[in-house]
């Protein structure tokens, strides 16, 4: 009897190699293949279960199937593990033998039958769990250890007597922080400012360095080589600069209004702002160029390395630490080493 979607077991096909219906959409898999092969499809029915996750699939929701050959009393057995998507892609990223992992979606039966959409989809995830800069697939949920509730009954604190010593006072409130700055709307305002007598060459380095400075001081996201910011600078300079005079306070709003506020993120050891920071950056403007799984990804390592209470040392350590990837730790190693990622600095002095 078939076990699958018609049969008993959950989320798998069982049939005879020697039959001529061979497990459905399955039936041009070679059992005598040792390596296990790959099928997609969109389910038949609501009965089949996901084998990584446990979950029901419904009816018409994509599902992949993880094939292999079964012996069975002299005969070769075509077995079918099926899947939802993301945990297929979990279940892969546990197996042994890499050389069996799913290399392309070249690879996948039935893919030419999927809608646009699903085939760049799967196309998108298959790339992704191949880029070692990209931290996918997420980890599965932590399932929740049931307690047993204790026997014990709590013991009942006496009530505290009028006028006893040693009742403690309600707590002193704290005072009142100002809250970091969202945006340069918050920033003080800049007030105005005129610079003469900007003629030669040396002044207008002169006064791009030291607008430079004090954008940095302002807390806009200047870019960390200098060559790069002065040169910026001094295309703002020109901008406000009329004859020999230059409005300083246009060229600092200006500023201002391109550069942005410089990306903080709030971490447990202050060690690591600087690598959390860039990592949250990064993310930034991996969104802003389109690629959403590349932003996600480092979204995710700038928030692990925010919940660290001990300094981030090298991209080794940070590498034993969930959602931290190959492509993530180097890095890491090159922020620690350069104090910058060539990619964010990259991004940054293009745009």
């Amino acid at each position: 009897t078939p076990h699958g979607d018609d049969g008993g077991g959950p989320g798998s096909c069982l049939e005879s190699s020697s039959s001529p219906d061979i497990c459905r959409s399955e039936a041009s898999v070679d059992a005598t293949m040792s390596a296990p092969t790959y099928a997609v499809e969109y389910a038949k029915s609501g009965r089949s279960t996901c084998k990584e996750s446990k979950e029901t699939i419904a009816k018409g929701e994509l599902r992949i199937g993880k094939i292999t050959s079964v012996p069975r009393d002299d005969e070769e057995f075509l077995m079918t593990n099926w899947h939802k998507a993301v945990p297929f892609f979990q279940m892969m990223k546990r197996m042994r033998k890499k050389e069996y992992q799913l290399k392309s979606v070249d690879d996948l039966a039935g893919f030419d039958d999927l809608t646009a959409e699903d085939q760049a989809t799967l196309r998108q995830y298959v790339s992704d769990f191949h880029d070692d800069d990209v931290d996918w697939p997420p980890a599965p949920p932590k399932k929740e250890r049931k307690r047993k509730a204790s026997t014990d009954e709590p013991a009942e604190e006496p009530a505290a007597e009028a006028g006893d010593a040693a009742a403690a006072p309600p707590a002193a409130k704290s005072p009142k922080q100002t809250a970091a700055p969202k945006t340069t709307a918050d920033l003080p305002p800049i007030a105005d400012e005129v610079r003469e007598n900007v003629s030669g060459k040396e002044e207008m380095r002169a006064l791009a360095e030291e607008l430079v400075r004090r954008c940095r001081d302002r807390g806009l996201d200047v870019p960390s080589d200098d060559d790069a910011a002065r040169k910026k600078l001094g295309t703002y300079i020109m901008n406000a600069k009329t004859g020999a005079t230059v409005d300083v306070a246009a060229a600092l709003r200006t500023a201002d209004t391109e550069f942005g506020l410089k990306t903080t993120v709030e971490v447990q050891c202050a060690a690591n702002e600087g690598l959390a920071s860039a990592f949250k950056e990064l993310s930034s403007y991996e969104f802003k160029m389109g690629d959403r799984m590349k932003g996600v990804a480092y979204q995710k390592v700038s928030a692990k390395i925010a919940e660290q209470t001990e300094p981030i040392t090298s991209g080794k350590q940070a590498a034993k630490l969930p959602t931290i990837g190959k492509g993530s730790a180097a890095k890491i190693d090159e922020y620690l080493q350069d104090g910058a990622i060539a990619k964010l600095q990259e991004y940054k002095n293009s745009g």
